[in-house]
């Protein structure tokens, strides 16, 4: 049987910018273990619609966004 490592740099950096770039969930630049965030998607190309949690030491941190016409809803 194959094992594949999902500790590998690229599973964490394309994850990485799911969270942070297409879903927009990211902590302030002072802030340390995501005391403090900021939710700024940044959608891109063809996407509608996107989401992501992330376990934070202060509880769940959420976000979703979608397209519907012309009209975007965070």
């Amino acid at each position: 049987m194959e094992m594949t490592s999902f500790n590998h740099y690229a599973y964490g950096a394309v994850g990485e910018w799911m969270v942070e770039v297409v879903a927009g969930l990211d902590q302030t630049e002072d802030s340390r273990g995501y005391k403090r965030l900021q939710v700024c998607p940044q959608p891109r190309g063809r996407l509608t619609h996107a989401s992501a949690s992330l376990e934070t030491p202060y509880g769940t941190a959420a976000s979703a966004w979608s397209f519907s016409g012309d009209r975007f809803t965070l």
